[in-house]
């Protein structure tokens, strides 16, 4: 399973902003890879977001997982 979740918030083309409500929509990726359970998943998202609030969000992303 290959998937995005959207990065406007993240997105160094943007603003940036870590209280953007789309942020959290990565959320909505981990129930569908919950639910149905594919042998291999790949997440796809913005370059820096590494680096994005102290690197809080990506550990938060990782710790969802």
């Amino acid at each position: 399973m290959v998937a995005g979740s959207p990065c406007q918030g993240f997105s160094l083309a943007g603003r940036r902003n870590i209280n953007d409500s789309r942020n959290k929509l990565f959320k909505e990726l981990v129930r569908v890879v919950k639910d149905l359970n594919p042998p291999v998943f790949l997440m796809e998202n913005v370059k820096d977001i590494l680096t994005m609030d102290n690197v809080k969000v990506i550990k938060e992303i990782e710790n969802q997982f």
